[in-house]
């Protein structure tokens, strides 16, 4: 008899004993519980954890055609009361009858409510703290009639949770809980201490309700306070996230109001967390006691402090000291350092407190140009024989991430189904102390079955989802790899096959699917027909009408293609959707979708189709970004130079020193496994965008790389990251600190060419010598003129700077057609007002209207319905009737008819939204629709300029050049702009920062605009403000007016001899 027999018999043996169909409560203990082989029988076929799915599992109800309707939470209770171990009791669906509970479990005697407790409270983890486990009320109540208060973190952490309606109510949101009328407040007081001190002994808990619960009894008198201050510091000792030590700092500053006294009784305790840099310690607690220490122990305190890597926190420290004002020797050498720093106001406060100026010495390097290793040949990955205890250990090497798989996730999935296999409870105890993702679901019994639901699902993660449902029934995974760049050979495939035909076991869906997108093409023989009549099961739970051996085989001639890299409406670089071939037809396309493809899904894709997961530009946990990097070099292929920017970029740091763990090693194997190749980089594809405005925080961590002997690497991947401030009009953030790092490593190179380990061509840099020659003053310039000044020249002539556009009359007259300059604008009855926040305010004669985050562009399809919201927060819809704006209660989805034109406030409105940094996107979208659809005039740009030139305090003009730059071939509508805003720059007592972006796009539109001056489309007076910029009275003429000077000659509005 097998288990599925075995559990047959068990419900009809419940259902003949009548519990089928009762309403569970106290008197549960009252109904029949059969004889002693009918309990033995039922104790048989219940203990286990996965039962209650087996009953609604298509393999039980196709072989018992005619199961009863299972009343599952009276058959736990049945179970217990038969004899069933509270270990499977606790793991199975949670029952909610809170009376019953406590009757069976008091009925089976004092051991069995100890074992209750202990398996009702597993360990968790600081992120689970805020959640309720199973029977978390159950074991307050159990406890509170008189057991000692368990030594269990968790349970404590279950009555701080039970406490929080009574004792903290205002965080009953927060903590997911809701009061308990079995719960009341003298029962929580009663044994309040005893459980205070047990969780004492737990400090991770601090993270947690019991934290509030503890301050509650503070409040209370009831608890010392310094008791809390004591646990709060040794809570520092659990916290290795940062938002867990940002929350220390909470405790102690914000919840407690720690004193100066209190922080110098715990000086000893609290210099350890100083020394580790970490930025909330010492912009907290490290400033305070730099200002408040005794003398004999400021010099530890402060020069641990000092040591912080963030510019935010040396500033800080530095400030203390200062304000300290006390001179300590022990800190010279390190106030030197910093005293280097390319953070002027660093290098500054250093230089005051040791009394001298920074005096920078250039140093060379030797020997950290290295050629080129040789590329390495991947090698096989090892699984291991399948115990318990290998599984268990391969648990602990795992990361979850829905977007990535690992060797090391995928050597614990191969050694689980293995293990599975062979003994199902042997796998379910190595993993019972899982902690998250599917597999800790699996372990307590909370996964639910694969189904349709999960078709958007990232293919790793619906394998995984779909093995641990059917754990045990498959005799291998399919999927496993052979290498460690997660390929697979066609014979290792072939031999799983034969198992599962073998074993007569049903083929996963998905994990045949990802199996056949890592096949390795280069294994397979020509004219291959794969046997295998394997059943294939969907996610409909239904089978596919080709068995597995057909599938495969016509995969082998029909597979998926590598798709082409196109920007999406955010401007990234995505795949495009990927074609399911017609070979997998009747399975759901797994990887079709999404913006990027997981790492580990197309280990033999060569482009950058499956590399577009890798960036820095975004905000991703930066363990996960690590362990992807880390796989994604495990590869047999050079990297792209998209992919290898995009590798590098991953070094980053942010203005807190926050970096992407594992990311430095990853680059460092890309190097020695002969991946990274000097000179392969593009730095157009950055963060795979397509206007890379910002690589901050990049130049540090690349200086220590060429430090560490990849000089080669990073020379000109810096050069190549000049090139995009090069090209830009505006400000590139990171360029300043990429032009100070070539300075730095300038001699080191020299150096490298003098000893003929680098070619001479690396002194040529284009991109830094062009911002070198440049005119001005701005710091990057001089940043580049410094390293200019350090090499020799070039054995190659450089490339010329960019000049303005040229263009012919004939491509002038398809630009800048006659007629485009007779449409009128087209006023309307709003008035706009804008306040601070960027909140738009469109004003009619009988409300005001409000427009927050700028959503109106994109709740309806229509171009002219806008939704709005009105001083009283309710919704209102403007639309055009009748020749004006009027507005409507509810939305008219009949689109109206349009004005030939964008009414102006409207373009107003739209002009300020492209202008922020967060409406950028979609302002451009629309506003580019707009424009191609002739719905925008330039004397419409003309009067939405003038309406909000005046609120230029709350939007950024350059970020509005960069419309002008995306899309120059509607210069012909856009050039009000630049006439608006250079008007506006005039009149101001200093030429605002933007004014020279605004100059720059008119020297790249110059011959553009004096063809059509000379056309008379635009009138040479709408550019008089150029000689008002260039005549500003200055000490000395700037990179901005110098500018306006050239371009007013070049317009013709002032001689060239009146500016000699």
């Amino acid at each position: 008899m097998d288990a599925l027999d075995h559990l047959h018999h068990a419900l009809q043996i419940f259902t003949e004993l009548g519990w089928h169909g009762i309403t569970p409560g106290a008197n549960i203990c009252t109904l029949p519980m059969g004889t002693a082989q009918q309990r033995e029988t039922i104790v048989a076929a219940l203990s286990n954890p996965h039962w209650p799915s087996l009953i609604t599992d298509p393999t039980y109800t196709n072989t018992f055609e005619t199961p009863p309707h299972t009343d599952i939470p009276a058959l736990q209770l049945f179970a217990v009361r038969a004899g069933v171990a509270a270990k499977y009791f606790t793991r199975w669906p949670e029952v909610p009858h809170r009376a019953a509970v406590l009757a069976v479990v008091k009925e089976r005697g004092i051991s069995y409510i100890n074992s209750f407790i202990k398996h009702s409270n597993p360990e968790l983890t600081i992120d689970e703290l805020p959640f309720a486990t199973h029977y978390a009320a159950e074991s307050v109540l159990l406890v509170h009639e008189g057991i000692p208060v368990p030594n269990l973190p968790t349970y404590i952490n279950n009555w701080a949770l039970s406490a929080i309606p009574i004792l903290a109510r205002r965080y009953t949101k927060r903590f997911h809980t809701t009061p308990n009328p079995a719960i009341t407040e003298d029962l929580m007081l009663s044994r309040y201490k005893e459980h205070i001190t047990t969780g004492l002994h737990h400090p991770k808990l601090a993270f947690g309700p019991f934290w509030k619960i503890l301050l509650a009894g503070v409040d209370r008198g009831m608890i010392d306070r310094q008791t809390a201050v004591d646990y709060a510091i040794r809570a520092l000792d659990t916290a290795h996230r940062r938002r867990h030590k940002n929350q220390c700092v909470e405790m102690l500053f914000d919840d407690l109001t720690i004193t100066d006294t209190e922080l110098i009784n715990h000086i000893d305790s609290l210099e350890p967390y100083i020394a580790s840099g970490e930025y909330a310690y010492i912009t907290s607690f490290g400033t305070r006691l730099i200002a408040t220490a005794p003398r004999t122990k400021l010099p530890g305190i402060a020069l641990a402090a000092a040591h912080v890597n963030s510019i935010g926190g040396q500033n800080a420290v530095l400030s203390a000291l200062i304000e300290r004002g006390e001179y300590l020797p022990q800190l010279r050498p390190r106030l030197t350092e910093l005293a280097q720093s390319r953070d002027t106001t660093v290098a500054h406060r250093a230089s005051r407190l040791i009394g001298e100026p920074p005096q920078p010495q250039p140093e060379i390097i030797p020997n950290i140009w290295q050629p080129k290793p040789r590329k390495w040949r991947v090698p096989k990955l090892t699984i291991g024989k399948a115990t318990p205890e290998a599984v268990t250990h391969a648990l602990h090497n795992i990361t979850i991430d829905d977007f990535a798989t690992d060797i090391n996730r995928e050597k614990f999935l191969a050694l689980f189904v293995k293990l599975a296999a062979k003994n199902l409870d042997e796998a379910h105890t190595a993993v019972e102390n899982a902690h998250e993702g599917l597999i800790a679901k699996w372990a307590t019994n909370k996964l639910e079955r694969w189904s349709r639901k999960h078709r958007t699902t990232p293919l790793p993660t619906v394998r995984e989802h779909a093995i641990l449902t059917n754990i045990g029934t498959i005799p291998c995974l399919l999927s496993q790899p052979t290498r460690q760049d997660l390929s697979i050979d066609f014979r290792d495939l072939n031999k799983r096959l034969q198992q599962y035909e073998k074993k007569n076991a049903l083929v996963i869906e998905p994990d045949l699917i990802l199996a056949l997108c890592r096949l390795d093409p280069t294994t397979i023989p020509p004219n291959t027909t794969v046997e295998c009549s394997s059943q294939i099961l969907l996610d409909t739970k239904v089978k596919l009408g080709r068995n597995a051996g057909q599938v495969v085989t016509e995969y082998l001639t029909d597979s998926y293609k590598e798709p082409e890299l196109v920007p999406n409406q955010w401007e990234y670089l995505h795949p495009l959707p990927i074609k399911q071939p017609l070979s997998l037809d009747g399975m759901p396309n797994r990887v079709g979708g999404g913006n990027h493809l997981p790492i580990g899904v197309f280990p033999h894709w060569t482009t950058d189709a499956a590399y577009t997961g890798i960036t820095g530009g975004r905000r991703i946990t930066g363990a996960r970004m690590g362990i992807r990097a880390q796989q994604a070099v495990r590869t047999n292929t050079p990297l792209t130079p998209g992919q290898a920017i995009n590798l590098l970029g991953l070094l980053r740091t942010s203005p807190r020193g926050d970096h992407i763990e594992g990311a430095y090693e990853a680059v460092q194997s890309a190097w020695h496994n002969g991946l990274l190749r000097p000179g392969k980089t593009n730095a157009k594809l950055l963060y795979w965008h397509t206007q890379v405005t910002n690589f901050r925080g990049l130049a540090q961590p690349l200086e220590q790389l060429a430090k560490d002997g990849l000089l080669s690497v990073v020379w000109p991947a810096l050069d190549d990251l000049l090139g995009i401030a090069a090209r830009r009009e505006g400000a590139t953030l990171g360029a300043y600190e990429v032009a100070q790092t070539m300075a730095t490593l300038a001699p080191s190179v020299v150096a490298a060419v003098t000893a003929k380990q680098a070619p001479v061509t690396a002194l040529e840099v284009p991109n830094l010598r062009e911002i070198a020659s440049r005119e001005g003053n701005s710091k990057v310039l001089k940043a580049a003129s410094t390293a200019v000044a350090l090499l020799p020249e070039p054995v190659q002539k450089l490339r010329t700077p960019n000049k303005p556009k040229k263009i012919t009359l004939t491509e002038f007259e398809t630009l800048w057609p006659p007629e485009i300059n007779n449409r009128p604008a087209n006023p309307d009855n709003l008035n706009l007002h804008v306040e601070e926040g960027t909140i738009v305010e469109l004003q009619t004669t009988d409300n005001t209207y409000q427009v927050e985050d700028f959503n109106l562009f994109t709740k309806h399809p229509a171009f002219f319905l806008w939704q709005v919201t009105t001083t009283n927060n309710t919704p209102a819809w403007l639309t055009w009737q009748d020749s004006q704006i009027v507005a409507l209660e509810k939305p008219q989805y009949k689109r109206p008819e349009p004005p030939t034109s964008i009414p102006d406030s409207i373009l107003a409105t739209a002009l300020i939204n492209l202008s922020t940094a967060a409406g950028y996107n979609t302002g451009h979208q629309f506003i580019t629709r707009l424009l191609n659809n002739n719905q925008i005039t330039a004397a419409s740009i003309t009067n939405a300029m003038r309406t909000i030139c005046p609120y230029l305090e709350h939007w950024n003009p350059t970020i509005m050049m960069r419309l002008i730059r995306n899309e120059p071939q509607h210069i012909a509508t856009l050039w009000p702009i630049l006439t608006e805003l250079i008007q506006h720059a005039a009149t101001q007592p200093h030429l605002p920062q933007w004014t020279n972006a605004v100059l720059d796009i008119i020297t790249t539109q110059q011959t553009a605009l004096l063809l059509a001056m000379g056309h008379n489309y635009i009138q040479p007076q709408r550019f008089l403000a150029l000689i008002d910029i260039a005549h500003a009275p200055v000490k000395q003429p700037s990179a901005a007016q110098k500018k306006a000077t050239t371009l007013a000659t070049a317009f013709g509005l002032i001689k060239p001899e009146t500016h000699q």
